[in-house]
């Protein structure tokens, strides 16, 4: 009888187990070795590219990215176990670092990172701390979409606190809501946002253009202009300012060509040669500005200032380089605000305290960032057990009425406004006046 041949011998499988076993490990290996970790993932998901970010706070610490930075990754991402710590309370920032806004912007972020940071050292959170992130736009729309995108999906923050950018806020609107976003004072003067039914926006002082028509009044009351030129930004904020100065035009009578003339330039640039040729052909005794700080001092390098007596702005327009070069030369301006005056206050004692230990230049946006970081500080002090954004929306719904030490709050996430009725005018020398004319407040900046 023949038995059948065998095709593998207890040495052969032996020697397969082996083999086998050598190509399992050695494939896991090189899996293992050649796919990147999750951190190496997470920079090179956000490292700044060739227009990379200007600024990232980790830790409460902050980047700076020059274009010696842009080509580097960022060190110290938490990872997502870290992010998710419940000690830890996370809040973004965005804005144009190093563009038309950065006047604006800059100071902004300065603001809240001192509020914020003086909270953490005071412990003012029951042992929680902030971390702050901050990520920059380039004031464009597509760059606010995708910090907006980097915030929800690689850094877990869905708490917004005091975005700047009208224009990027607006056009994001449809994501921040799909992603869940809590949006908090966010800076803007884009009167639209009033109509809009944004449940988890909350506003804090009036998202007003009157400013424009504010001003308008004043110089031809007060200053008896009467022959004026407008310079505006092409974008919601400086075409809602032109629509609100145009009704007092009509009501008063006013004739473009006659009696003003209007010119303007693209936004997010600088680019106001047009614009300052228009004007200096109409040699005007007075030039009303609804413009960013950085195109304003372009508008002002430009202009035949031989016939101009005075410059009326907004606080769009307000900056410390434009105050600064307005000084210099000598001119006479006055900014018209929607805000209280906040010089009359315990907290700008501890403002003017604060950025004297910083070495900080006192101005609005460094102001208004500091006051909007001890609000937030103020609402989540009140909040018994964790934090969350549906937490501090619950207690902002419970409870509107806030005291800043002495800067009175109502908040509403169903109203765009509130303080209605504090417009009043500011010169360059850190004087007030009510919409008069009258001195109420003299040496007090903001």
């Amino acid at each position: 009888m023949k038995h059948k041949k065998k095709i593998f011998g207890k040495k052969q499988y032996l020697v397969g187990f082996v083999l086998g076993c050598f190509l399992f490990i050695t494939g896991f290996y090189v899996i293992g070795l050649f796919k990147p970790s999750v951190s190496l993932q997470k920079k090179i998901e956000i490292q700044p590219g060739v227009e990379g970010l200007n600024k990232n706070v980790v830790d409460n610490t902050l980047v700076k990215s020059d274009l010696s930075l842009q080509n580097k990754q960022i060190e110290a991402l938490p990872q997502k176990a870290e992010l998710r710590n419940l000690d830890e309370i996370k809040v973004g920032f965005m804005g144009d670092f190093l563009g038309a806004k950065k006047d604006i912007d800059n100071p902004s972020f300065d603001g809240l990172k001192m509020g914020l940071d003086e909270a953490n050292e005071n412990n003012e959170f029951k042992n929680k701390k902030i971390k702050l992130f901050s990520l920059d736009h380039k004031g464009d729309v597509q760059g606010a979409i995708s910090c907006i995108k980097n915030f929800a999906d690689d850094l877990d923050v869905k708490i917004l606190l005091t975005p700047c950018g009208s224009e990027e806020l607006f056009a994001s609107i449809a994501l921040l809501e799909q992603k869940n976003f809590l949006v908090l004072f966010p800076v803007t003067l884009f009167d639209t946002f009033k109509h809009l039914n944004l449940k988890t926006f909350v506003f804090t002082f009036p998202v007003n253009e009157q400013e424009a028509s504010v001003i308008l009044n004043y110089g031809l009351d007060n200053l008896f202009i009467r022959k004026f030129a407008i310079f505006y930004e092409e974008s919601y904020i400086g075409k809602g300012y032109l629509k609100d100065a145009e009704v007092v035009l009509e009501k008063r009578g006013l004739k473009n060509g006659v009696d003003y003339v209007v010119s303007s330039y693209a936004l997010n640039t600088a680019d106001t040669k047009n614009a300052a040729d228009i004007i200096n052909k109409f040699s005007p005794e007075a030039v009303l500005l609804f413009s960013s700080p950085v195109a304003t001092t372009s508008l002002l390098n430009k202009l035949n200032i031989a016939n101009i007596k005075y410059f009326l702005g907004t606080s769009f327009v307000e900056g410390d380089i434009l105050f600064s070069v307005a000084k210099t030369k000598g001119f006479k301006f006055f900014i018209s605000r929607a805000f209280p005056i906040f010089s009359k206050t315990k907290f700008y004692e501890e403002f003017l305290s604060c950025i004297k230990k910083q070495n900080k230049v006192e101005s609005l946006s460094l102001l208004l960032g500091y006051l909007f970081a001890r609000l937030f500080v103020e609402i989540v002090k009140k909040i018994d057990g964790s934090v969350t954004k549906e937490s501090i929306l619950r207690q902002i719904q419970q409870d509107k009425m806030y005291d800043v030490k002495g800067v009175k709050f109502y908040l509403d996430p169903s109203i765009k406004t509130n303080l209605n009725d504090c417009f009043h005018v500011i010169d360059i020398n850190g004087n007030t006046f009510d919409l008069n004319g009258v001195l109420v407040g003299a040496n007090g900046k903001t």
